[in-house]
């Protein structure tokens, strides 16, 4: 009788938890999906690649966990927004491999932010509560909100509308200059999605540069020409991003500014393409104590529309880049494919 009530306990075991062999509890299968890239411009030295995590069904129950690794196996940096991840990849070429792995993991290590953005300026997902926006870049650049912009979906995670009227969000002149870029180079990019403009010169951000009067830079994206400006106060410089609005509204659209002191010019991208380029030889420094605004300029320029994911960067980001990070977000499929699942 008692080497039955053993056996019976041996099988309960088995049927709670344990192999049946007596050798621990079973293990959970591991998963992955490979990320593989293709249809790229050019190699890319450094990339930040956004991955929505919620948009594949396998994935998404187990978002909070999920990790990156590269080819060889290393643990790849990221920041969780919502649930897109921002991952650090070192070196992005057509055939690069890189694998999300999601549930099973007894210990799946946590992201980890901080090297993701390191460097950078400021980086404004426009994600978090209503009560202030992070700078993800690590700078402490909060943004506070005035009037009262909108939660919404933005082309990454959360975004902010804008109402035409009072609405904004207040970065300032942070005291440790660091949005005064003075004589450097600099991009400075951004996302907006307007349905009708105000007026001709509606100011998605702001820090100066709409005029001689003005130091700084910005972007303008009215009902006539969107551009960005740069200006030291003296000398002042434009570059068209579209002639026309037309084409532009109802849907998102990235744009970028590239100051680029070693040729002398200011380079504008829209939706990765160039838009134009223009000689800034004989401006100085760009830095000023204007406010910086996303949203509006000197307050008579309000935004209509949504904006996501503000970043301004030291250096020259290269076109092949910025063609990636707009393919990233607008068409991942574009320029990589996720493969079947595996498991490990």
């Amino acid at each position: 009788m008692r080497g039955v009530l053993v056996l019976l306990m041996l099988a309960a075991c088995g049927r709670s938890g344990f192999d049946g062999v007596g050798d621990g509890p079973a293990t959970v299968a591991r998963r992955e999906k490979r990320i593989v890239f293709h249809d790229l411009a050019a190699p890319v030295t450094s990339f930040q690649l956004p991955f929505d995590l919620g948009a594949d069904a396998d994935i998404a129950p187990h978002a909070n966990e999920a990790y990156f690794i590269d080819d060889s196996g290393e643990i790849l940096p990221h920041e969780l927004e919502n649930t897109t991840a921002w991952v650090l990849v070192p070196g992005v070429a057509n055939g690069t491999t890189l694998r999300v792995r999601y549930g099973g993991d007894p210990q799946p290590p946590p992201p980890n932010p901080a090297p993701v953005w390191a460097g950078m300026f400021g980086i404004w997902h426009l994600t978090d509560s209503d009560l202030q926006y992070r700078d993800s870049s690590g700078g402490g650049h909060f943004g506070l909100p005035m009037g009262a912009p909108l939660d919404v979906v933005g082309v990454a995670g959360r975004g902010r509308e804008f109402d035409g009227i009072d609405d904004s969000i207040f970065l300032g002149d942070p005291p440790d200059g660091g949005l005064d870029v003075g004589t450097s180079s600099i991009t400075y990019s951004m996302w907006v999605h307007v349905t009708s403009p105000v007026a001709a010169f509606d100011v998605p951000f702001w820090k100066g540069g709409s005029s001689t009067t003005y130091a700084g830079y910005d972007f303008e994206c009215g009902t006539g020409n969107w551009s960005a400006n740069v200006s030291d106060g003296a000398l002042y410089a434009g570059a068209d991003l579209a002639t026309s609005s037309a084409q532009l509204l109802g849907r998102w659209v990235f744009l970028a500014a590239v100051v680029d002191r070693g040729t002398n010019q200011l380079r504008t991208y829209i939706d990765g393409l160039l838009g134009e380029a223009v000689d800034i030889a004989g401006i100085g420094s760009l830095s000023s104590t204007n406010p910086a605004r996303i949203g509006d300029g000197t307050l008579t320029e309000p935004f209509r529309g949504i904006i996501d994911e503000l970043r301004i960067e030291p250096g020259v980001v290269p076109p092949e880049e910025l063609y990636l990070r707009f393919h990233a977000l607008a068409a991942p499929a574009s320029v990589y494919t996720i493969g079947p699942e595996e498991t490990w």
